[in-house]
């Protein structure tokens, strides 16, 4: 363990050596930095809010997350609390110091793929993604953003989306995919969960495979780095929470750790797994406490 704080974990992420999390506690939301090699948890900062953040991305000197329907900017090092945009959604995704979003208006049968410069600026419209369905909720479960095109997994339309980033084009890679959760683009192909587990799908020929059955949604986290798929399975009810790493291409299954569990059904929670250049983390919660468990690669 790297460190604990009171309240719940949510969406950590990674940079710099340390682990950013937010803790969410009653109507208050700490959002915290802890360093991998296990010194002092930093408080960077405090938000008023009965909802914790559904999305947390930090680039440069500020932490990105939304609350409901809006788009928040805290500074690192101490600063004031800013919204950026109204009627934004979960997902955050940054490239190339732009920090990218998903805006959903209940006016408009559309929903818009944005763009905001990360030190600050105005928001721009990159794409427009038509709803299958003109009364359907907003619910994308994962964006991510390559030099030229953003991924979309779009939970209520049941497929995987590229929008190209210079023209707004759209392209529907995979359709029929209950459960589409997070997404890793490469050079000719996307790798993402869905129902039926890790699915990959050609870019060049719209092939859908899968690489495993491991890794299904909605009860398996996914992350990644240059080598290996990393997938922390919390099934419902299970007596144990298991971590282990799958090749890129799928391969032997490489079991890295299990957990028991207090409550099989109210107690304890792996709620999410993450990965930098020298250790897989995962994020774990009681009713009062959250910390981060390190496992060096």
């Amino acid at each position: 363990m790297i460190g604990s704080h009171g309240g719940r974990a949510h969406v950590p992420v990674t940079g710099g050596g340390h682990v950013y999390l937010f803790a969410h506690e009653g109507a208050r939301a700490t959002l915290l930095a802890m360093p991998r090699d296990g010194s002092a948890v930093k408080k960077l900062g405090r938000v008023t809010t009965a909802e914790p953040p559904r999305a947390l991305v930090v680039q440069g000197t500020s932490a990105f997350f939304t609350l409901p329907k809006r788009l928040m900017q805290l500074p690192l090092e101490g600063g004031e609390l800013r919204e950026l945009a109204s009627e934004i959604g979960r997902p955050l995704a940054s490239s190339q110091g732009k920090l990218y979003a998903l805006r959903c208006s209940a006016k408009e049968d559309a929903d818009e793929l944005v763009r905001i410069d990360a030190a600050g600026g105005a928001l721009a419209s990159v794409a427009r993604i038509p709803r299958t369905n003109k009364n359907a909720k907003c619910e994308y479960r994962a964006l991510a953003v390559t030099g030229a095109a953003a991924y979309v997994s779009d939970w209520t339309g049941r497929r995987i989306l590229k929008l190209a980033l210079n023209d707004g084009a759209m392209t529907v890679l995979a359709e029929k995919q209950p459960f589409p959760g997070r997404i890793m683009p490469s050079a000719t192909a996307v790798v993402f969960q869905a129902a039926a587990g890790i699915r990959r799908v050609d870019e060049n020929s719209g092939e859908v495979g899968t690489l495993s059955r491991e890794g299904a949604m909605p009860f398996e986290s996914l992350a990644w780095d240059e080598r290996h798929l990393y997938v922390l399975s919390t099934p419902a009810y299970a007596e144990r929470d298991s971590l282990f790493r799958l090749p890129h291409d799928g391969g032997k299954r490489e079991d890295l750790g299990s957990f028991p569990g207090t409550d099989m059904v109210t107690g304890d929670k792996r709620v999410d797994v993450a990965v930098d250049d020298q250790c897989v983390y995962i994020a774990h919660d009681g009713p009062n406490y959250t910390e981060i468990l390190a496992r060096g690669k």
